[in-house]
């Protein structure tokens, strides 16, 4: 045979081209959920932990809820209808009004937002586009 140009064959085999580190990388993220269990991580326990059985209850602080207050009355609402599923146009307003004040005013992200109201970021976003 002839003389290798480039690298020799045991410097290729070395170093893993870009498929194998990806196919490394593939192995090792299915790995970290067994070794982040939480069965893994406190000692002396004989079973992993139960998971929650339903979501967990969310508690908003005081700005959101005196936000939350002022704009139920100032659009002559409840603030548990604001929270509701109910897509009436005032309580659409009402939601977009506070999502107006908790983003500009508050710095809440739309991610923050949308947990307050129960509605995905994206509804949040468009809701602030079109007030």
């Amino acid at each position: 045979m002839g003389k290798m140009l480039g690298p020799d064959a045991d410097t290729l085999r070395a170093s893993p081209d870009i498929h194998d580190r990806h196919e490394s990388s593939l192995r090792m993220a299915r790995r970290w959920p067994l070794v982040l269990r939480a069965s893994n991580l406190v000692p002396n326990r004989s079973k992993p932990l139960d998971a929650p059985t339903s979501k967990p209850v969310l508690t908003m602080d005081l700005i959101s809820r005196t936000i939350l207050g002022y704009t139920a009355e100032v659009v002559g609402v409840s603030p548990d209808d604001i929270l509701s599923e109910v897509k009436t146009q005032e309580l659409v307003l009402a939601r977009s009004i506070f999502a107006d004040i908790a983003y500009s005013e508050y710095l809440y992200t739309y991610c923050q937002i949308g947990r307050i109201i129960k509605r995905n970021h994206a509804t949040v976003m468009h809701n602030l586009e079109i007030l």
